[in-house]
């Protein structure tokens, strides 16, 4: 199988995956807002609080809180598989993945602040799964333009050339 098969195979299933993951999560939103009640009630969401030890009302949403790092998982070995298939540079690599970590950290800013200014769950939800399908073209054109093999890094070849030169410099 192809790295462009393989690719696209993968995009198809973490959008799948989270598109699922987060039709749960809008069913589970639809049954409360965002914190305390007007009438001084901890929460909105029916029966009050959860405590993880009741199992017939926790179970769900546990669930589906580690199926967020599941997906989380599958986003992220994606992006570094797309991110490690470009090219076999070091320092290329190394500034891809750096600008990729830097965007990922400013999101992580932007949703601590989200929840400071107390925008609504379902807010927050919408945003992160439009998010999401920007995110799936580029994903997409990436892996659709992959190639089998990678470019040559040219300094790898000199540095192993060099080597080869000192063995055969001791050896003579």
């Amino acid at each position: 199988m192809t790295r462009r098969t393989r690719g696209l195979i993968a995009v198809g299933i973490v959008a799948v995956f989270f598109n699922a993951i987060w039709g749960g999560t809008l069913k589970l939103q639809l049954k409360y807002t965002h914190g305390p009640k007007p009438n001084g009630e901890p929460t909105d969401y029916p029966g009050g609080l959860i405590d993880f030890l009741d199992s017939k009302r926790a179970a769900g949403p546990i669930i589906l809180y580690t199926l967020y790092g599941v997906g989380d998982a599958l986003y992220q070995n994606l992006a570094y598989w797309i991110i490690g298939s470009l090219t076999n540079d070091n320092q290329k690599l190394s500034r891809y993945a750096g600008f990729y970590k830097g965007i990922q950290s400013l999101g992580a800013t932007v949703a601590w602040q989200l929840d400071a200014k107390n925008v609504s769950y379902m807010n927050q939800l919408i945003g992160n799964w439009v998010l999401l399908g920007i995110s799936l073209f580029p994903m997409v054109y990436m892996a659709a333009t992959l190639k089998d093999h990678s470019e040559d890094n040219t300094d790898a070849k000199s540095f192993n050339n060099e080597d080869n030169e000192e063995e055969d410099t001791v050896k003579a």
